[in-house]
């Protein structure tokens, strides 16, 4: 729904509006009272929350050129690894001391950070732009049809029976998108059994539990670093030579690919012994 709705109203309001019903249940969830209010308003807050983070991908391509996506996308990805890396740091630090409920007030804090820092942002996206000049002038805008369709049938085709279809007939797909599921299942998982293991197994207490998410900020840090200085190199030497190609953003993930299985390749070889 969010590149739906940036597409007719432009980047800002879909943002401001997410970030506000982010707040609100988020706020909602800090004061709720039973599981089934905490549920809901974590739900609607997630639902508010989601679009954000894929409408700040049509904010990177308004604003920087086609041969820089690859690196834009890397610091999208460590933003996602370091906000769930350093939300496990702060919350196993906090809830012992201070409550659950402060995670969601401290997640409320960030929210309404975000939400300051927006006000007043220009527009970025270009149809909405030449829009408000055209009503300036007087005229008519006249622009063609939304990149994702204009009628309903046409964006949940865009949106929902494309992607379908391209899972079950292109083989490239179909092995990416599992791969990723994978990926982001074994690391996700992590983050609650990780903690569980150190406490309830090597005797760790909450806080040092917390802490150990502190590698994972490093080393998406380094992974960062690495797959940018791969992504500048690639990409300047293709479109030196060939001009566009959407092989420049396969070299970093086949150089992480090949390090993430050897980690854990080795990670799985470790002894385990009581610290």
């Amino acid at each position: 729904m969010g590149p739906h709705i940036s597409e007719r109203f432009g980047r800002n309001i879909p943002y401001a509006v997410c970030t506000l019903g982010l707040s609100a249940f988020t706020l909602g969830a800090a004061f709720s009272r039973t599981f089934t209010q905490l549920a809901v308003c974590r739900f609607f807050a997630g639902f508010f929350g989601g679009p954000s983070a894929v409408q700040i991908e049509g904010t990177f391509a308004d604003v920087w050129p086609a041969m820089f996506t690859p690196s834009y996308y890397v610091f999208l990805m460590c933003a996602q690894y370091f906000g769930a890396s350093v939300g496990a740091m702060i919350g196993y630090s906090v809830v012992p001391t201070q409550g659950w409920r402060w995670t969601q007030f401290l997640t409320l804090m960030v929210a309404l950070a975000a939400l300051l820092l927006g006000i007043g942002a220009p527009e970025t996206y270009a149809r909405r732009i030449m829009a408000r000049q055209a009503r300036r002038m007087g005229k008519k805008p006249s622009l063609p049809p939304a990149p994702t369709g204009v009628t309903i049938a046409e964006m949940a085709t865009h949106t929902l029976i494309n992607p379908v279809i391209m899972f079950v007939t292109q083989p490239l797909v179909t092995m990416i998108t599992l791969y990723l599921s994978l990926n982001f299942g074994v690391l996700f998982s992590w983050f609650i059994s990780v903690p569980f293991v150190l406490v309830n197994v090597y005797g760790f207490n909450s806080y040092q539990g917390g802490q150990a998410f502190a590698t994972a900020l490093a080393g998406t840090a380094v992974g960062a670093l690495f797959a940018f200085i791969i992504d500048q190199v690639s990409t300047r030497v293709v479109w030196r030579r060939s001009g566009a190609s959407p092989t420049v953003s396969f070299y970093s993930p086949i150089v992480g690919n090949g390090v993430y299985v050897i980690g854990s390749d080795v990670l799985h070889q470790l002894p385990l012994r009581r610290i």
